[in-house]
C-alpha cells in the first residue's frame, strides 16, 4: 500500500500556503490528500498537484512623479499524472474543482 499522506512541512510554510493557495479556493490539506487518493484509483502510477501564486506590481515614473501603475495577482493549480509512459498535465485558473472536472479521469484526450 502506498502512503498518500502529505509529508511533514514547517508550520510557517504550511500557514503561508494555506493562506495564499488553499483558503481562497476553500481547500485544506485533507482535501488535497483525498484528491490524490481518488486520482490513484484510476490506475495512475504517480500524480502530484502544484500551485502557483504570483503577484505583480509596476510603476512608471516621469521626473519623480507616478504616471501609471499596474497590479495583478495570478493563482492556479496544476496536476501532473503518469501511467507507464503516458503523461498528462492540466492547469486551471478556475480552481481545483474545475480542473478535476475537466480532467474527467483522463477521458478528455490527455493520454491517461
Amino acid at each position: 500500500m502506498t502512503d498518500l499522506s502529505v509529508p511533514p512541512v514547517a508550520a510557517a510554510v504550511l500557514a503561508d500556503a494555506e493562506h495564499l493557495l488553499l483558503a481562497p479556493a476553500g481547500l485544506s490539506a485533507a482535501t488535497l490528500s483525498d484528491v490524490l487518493a481518488s486520482i490513484h484509483t484510476h490506475d495512475i502510477d504517480f500524480a502530484d498537484l502544484y500551485f502557483q501564486h504570483a503577484r505583480y506590481e509596476g510603476w512608471s515614473l516621469e521626473e519623480g512623479i507616478v504616471k501609471s501603475g499596474s497590479f495583478s495577482i495570478d493563482r492556479g493549480v496544476g496536476l501532473h499524472a503518469l501511467r507507464g509512459e503516458a503523461k498528462a498535465r492540466k492547469l486551471s485558473w478556475a480552481g481545483l474543482a474545475a480542473m478535476l472536472a475537466a480532467l474527467g479521469a483522463g477521458r478528455d484526450g490527455a493520454g491517461i
